[in-house]
């Protein structure tokens, strides 16, 4: 075997450093506000089309009439009024044209749109900028029976910030190599520059860019939007932070060539993540073609590893990305089944699916997919955009597209292909010294001018454990702003003022409790009060512990004792005509044969129990002093009782309004309305120093 077949041979059997059976085999948008920009940011939510399953990759895939109507059979997929569109794509050593639909997803582009939303923190998805996903219903009805039923499953795996680690262990590359720290500049520079392109607003021009056709427009709204608001250095780490230290110094080598890339790290079977991959499409002649397990095990395409390969290789390059619900070995596997001809018509598969060529598909950035990963909360998916601009940015940096290579298309998508498009590549790439793949490239279109599947973020409910606010909240649809940047957590309005004031998430959520949950039970051990039976006013917060909730009693005795409120003892203890009235001046008892008298019951401070008449608890409820006997009641002057304040001692005055507030922990007591205010915000009774304030 030649030098050259046994170094692909190593290739085929696996990565230059053998990766652990574990990593090889995985188991079943605001930091740097500015005034050009609202402050805080509003989140849209572009979940619309939820019901189905999306595939956020960029292989151009045309459906067949029969195709069509054999998905219709197999699986509902989303209504579409697009008009299918035959267009020529000549490449480049092909003698023949290939035939392309509108709804491929290469070939999809936004509609002219006169008046656009011009909220940079708020932009719909525009449904035109968006590409059509390959349902996953077309696959073979064996994967239909293994996958279909258990779609929406979530498994006990790993994150992908896990298997990263795993793998930088078992392929450890130091960071201070030359071919990393050049990548990694030469993408940070990238990141930069498209970043500032973004945020350029020269005498409102960002407002007028928004309301350009899409012909003129260099990528869609929604990522323009979200690039002018990322904190940058952010973005930047988070991308090198998701992609193998292996992958990255294997792209920052120098003359880097498309044979190359076979060494990047290959898609484990099926793999459950993001993914972010290269397809390295190899000529390697129909004698060195045979078949291997792919990434759900069924046969695909492969080269041999002993395979006799001294004439020179023919390598080509295909970039994509992933955010399929199922994982990324679903996409994998739909491209698997294109190199075998049993997909329909696109430059990708045109060219894979030819006998003496096979597929190799690589990993070059991988995110967690919280649909499948048990341990990450799927409710709010605010990362699920970077694999699409990753795949974007490489497109950039390997040079996959050039406007020489500009497929002749249909005037109604035109504008995915207008010069504007290219102008943007061109400044990105200028200046640097970057790998020029755009003879070898399998892709057409650029993904920053297409958009994401499903929206770029969806947020269905506030971040904040204490809170979870639903995006519909007592019949309006939520606002929700960013933390720290566009990558961090969705607040709702009351959690990010309480940030914005206090610098820390609130630990309770006073306002927001599903009632589907069932009535309230208050948490007090001596009352269990159970709301809307017989327990008056509403339910509150504990004050010793803000997630259980209580009656109003007692809250109110707690407010004022600063303790949960004694048990009341039973009615039947003390019956009705064993009643006194505790006013010494009354001393009135319920006769068996007499009129009946209304009771009502106190409780002490102590937690005893004292019964007045309904006479005697309105006067002293009145004039908060017990009421005098018949005799003295008659020679008194009501109007001259006066009042005093139980702290400064204020006494009313005769002629003048003021405002008083009776004493709960002592009925008949009360504290002028300076006292009393005091008193309430900060629980303790008004010093001396401020009463003559």
């Amino acid at each position: 075997m030649t030098r050259r077949s046994a170094r692909l041979a190593s290739r085929q059997s696996g990565d230059a450093t053998a990766m652990p059976a574990s990593l090889s085999e995985t188991p079943n948008e605001l930091g740097e506000p500015s005034s050009a920009y609202p402050n805080p940011p509003q989140e849209w939510d572009d979940d619309d089309d939820d019901d189905y399953e999306y595939e956020d990759d960029r292989d151009t895939v045309e459906y067949t009439q029969r195709r069509r109507e054999t998905a219709a059979r197999a699986v509902a997929t989303p209504a579409s009024s697009k008009k299918i569109h035959s267009v020529e794509v000549t490449h480049e050593g092909s003698e023949s044209g290939l035939s392309e639909s509108e709804e491929d997803e290469e070939f999809l582009v936004e509609n002219d749109v006169g008046q656009e939303c011009l909220d940079l923190s708020e932009l719909p998805l525009d449904p035109s900028e968006a590409p059509p996903e390959e349902p996953e219903g077309e696959e073979d009805d064996d994967e239909l029976e293994t996958h279909r039923s258990n779609k929406r499953a979530r498994i006990s795996i790993d994150t992908a910030e896990q298997w990263i680690s795993d793998f930088n262990q078992a392929n450890p590359v130091n960071d201070d190599d030359p071919d990393v720290q050049r990548f990694r500049e030469t993408m940070k520079l990238i990141v930069e520059i498209i970043c500032n392109w973004a945020r350029q607003n020269e005498n409102g021009s960002l407002t007028a860019w928004f309301k350009l056709p899409a012909s003129e427009r260099e990528t869609t709204s929604q990522f323009r939007s979200v690039l002018a608001h990322v904190d940058i250095q952010e973005l930047i780490d988070n991308i090198f932070e998701h992609i193998p230290n292996k992958v990255q110094k294997l792209l920052g080598k120098q003359d880097l060539r498309p044979i190359d890339l076979l060494d990047l790290p290959h898609v484990p079977h099926s793999f459950a993540h993001r993914l972010t991959y290269a397809d390295i499409a190899v000529r390697a002649g129909v004698s060195n073609i045979t078949h291997s397990p792919g990434v759900t095990g069924k046969p695909v395409k492969s080269i041999k590893p002993d395979a006799d390969l001294e004439s020179l290789i023919e390598a080509k390059v295909y970039v994509g990305s992933t955010i399929c619900k199922l994982g990324g070995y679903s996409r994998i596997r739909n491209h698997e089944l294109g190199s075998d001809g049993k997909k329909g018509e696109s430059s990708h598969y045109n060219y894979t699916k030819q006998p003496d060529v096979a597929p190799n598909f690589r990993i070059i950035g991988v995110w967690s997919n919280p649909l499948v990963v048990e341990s990450l909360n799927n409710t709010n998916d605010i990362q699920r955009w970077l694999p699409v601009f990753l795949e974007g940015i490489l497109m950039v940096y390997l040079g996959l597209l050039d406007r020489s290579s500009k497929p002749v298309v249909d005037v109604s998508i035109q504008a995915l292909f207008a010069e504007s498009k290219y102008v943007l590549i061109d400044r990105l790439r200028s200046n640097l010294e970057l790998p020029d793949f755009h003879n070898q490239s399998l892709n057409k279109a650029w993904p920053l001018a297409q958009g994401v599947r499903g929206g770029m973020i969806i947020v269905n409910e506030c971040s904040n454990p204490a809170c979870r606010r639903p995006k519909i909240f007592n019949g309006k649809k939520q606002i929700f702003y960013t933390r720290k940047g566009k990558l961090s957590e969705r607040l709702c309005k009351t959690c990010h003022d309480n940030h914005s004031r206090t610098g820390k998430l609130r630990t309770s959520n006073r306002y927001n409790y599903n009632k589907s949950q069932g009535p309230r039970v208050c948490s007090n051990p001596n009352c269990g009060a159970v709301e809307g039976k017989g327990a008056p006013g509403k339910f509150k917060h504990d004050k010793f512990d803000e997630t259980k909730w209580i009656c109003n009693n007692c809250w109110m005795w707690q407010h004022v004792h600063n303790e949960n409120r004694p048990a009341r003892p039973p009615l039947a203890d003390i019956p009705t005509h064993e009643r006194t009235c505790c006013n010494p001046n009354c001393g009135k008892t319920q006769l068996p044969d007499g009129p009946k008298v209304v009771w009502t019951r106190t409780l002490t401070a102590t937690g005893t129990q004292e019964w007045r008449c309904n006479r005697c608890h309105l006067f002293l409820k009145s004039h908060g002093i017990e009421r005098p006997t018949d005799e003295e009641l008659k020679n008194m002057n009501l109007s001259k009782v006066g009042r005093s304040c139980l702290n400064c001692g204020r006494v009313h005055e005769k002629g003048k309004n003021a405002h008083w507030a009776a004493n709960l922990a002592a009925p008949g007591t009360f504290r002028c309305g300076k006292c009393a205010s005091y008193h309430k915000k900060h629980q303790e009774e008004r010093p001396q120093h401020l009463w003559n304030q």
